[in-house]
């Protein structure tokens, strides 16, 4: 409120003099200032580092606000009165904590550290083949929005504020994602629906704001998965003559996919694990557990396999250890060996070559 004017009268005695003193105020009236809020954007800048975009807005109706950051250094640059930060970094460079001050005549008040790390992959968002999925975008309140536009290897879609200020999506609808993008209610989001497989990779939101005109951008990264089927155990095993029984299995998937994980159970003492997970080596006897189960795994799904270990085994081992003890068979035993599919090797090992490669499904 400005331009106040305070006048009063002071009439003297004798003379009845009067004397009039005016006096004009300008009246300032601040709003306690909340804690900030601070929008992070990244991007890749031209020489391959990674630039970090800090933006703080102080929700306030009053003017008069400033803006400072800590730490300032020769990686960071201030702009827009303040209230942006620019971080450059490197690979390899430590990350690092900042934090934004608001000031008004009447009160201060500070953001959360925000954690500033040198990497521009983005935000990580999840989706499963056919479902639909859902890039998460937040817009300042109380900023006024132009356009939000939306890109992955090309235009995706063009959001624009509506009737009421609700988004509409006014480009978008041709190419490969025709009749499958919307708009979740009240914001800028972004709604891919039936995804496919090739819908993974980088996206990012280019907002602009009309009041206080910025643009801020927000990265993400799409992965797609597809369910996981039953995997497939193959299995081969190799006798000892003292009856251990050596046995490989090896899990695998018609069509895995990007980050499978493979495990094993029971895993038991001196096994060992190889090929990424999918291999298991272990030796086994009698009484130790009968099957091993395969569990396959990717951020969306589960599924496993179990096979019996005791056919393996069993069967033409129990023969062949009666012929070895059997010393009048030790001159037709290679000749025999033949016809089960078997042959002796060196350091006492024998190898059941009938049946080696089992596709075993439960």
């Amino acid at each position: 409120m400005e331009g106040m004017r305070l006048q009063y009268e002071k009439t003297g005695d004798a003379e009845s003099s009067r004397v009039t003193h005016t006096r004009e105020y300008s009246l300032h009236v601040y709003e306690q200032l909340a804690q900030p809020r601070v929008t992070v954007s990244t991007r890749i800048s031209g020489n391959g580092y990674c630039l970090i975009i800090l933006t703080c807005v102080a929700e306030s109706r009053g003017g008069a606000v400033t803006y400072s950051w800590t730490p300032l250094g020769p990686q960071t640059a201030v702009s827009h009165g303040g209230s942006v930060l620019s971080v450059t970094l490197r690979p390899g460079d430590s990350a690092l904590n900042f934090t934004c001050m608001v000031k008004n005549p009447v009160s201060n008040s500070s953001s959360l550290p925000i954690l500033v790390r040198p990497s521009c992959t983005g935000e990580t968002v999840i989706g499963t083949l056919g479902k639909s999925a859902t890039l998460p975008l937040e817009v300042p309140v109380g900023q006024e929005v132009e356009k939000v536009t939306w890109s992955s290897r090309g235009l995706v879609a063009i959001l624009r504020p509506g009737p009421a200020g609700e988004p509409i999506l006014v480009a978008g609808t041709q190419g490969p994602y025709s009749q499958r993008l919307s708009i979740p209610r009240h914001n800028y989001s972004l709604q891919i629906s039936s995804l496919r497989l090739q819908d993974s990779g980088p996206y990012q939101a280019w907002i602009t704001l009309h009041s206080p005109p910025i643009n801020i951008t927000k990265d993400f990264i799409l992965h797609v998965y597809e369910r996981l089927q039953e995997p497939k155990i193959t299995a081969s095993s190799q006798i000892m003559k003292d009856g251990t029984c050596f046995i490989t299995l090896i899990c695998s998937l018609d069509q895995p996919g990007e980050d499978v994980q493979y495990s094993w159970d029971p895993r038991g003492h001196g096994a060992v694990v190889s090929h990424g997970g999918t291999t298991l080596s272990v030796s086994w006897r009698s009484g130790v557990s009968d099957s091993y189960h395969c569990t396959v795994k990717n951020p969306i799904s589960q599924s496993s396999s179990s096979i019996p270990v005791r056919p393996l085994c069993s069967g033409n081992r129990l023969l062949l250890r009666t012929l070895l003890s059997q010393s009048r068979f030790s001159a037709c035993l290679p000749a025999f060996l033949g016809v089960l599919g078997m042959t002796e090797e060196k350091e006492g090992w024998i190898s059941l070559q009938q049946g080696v490669s089992l596709g075993w499904q439960e």
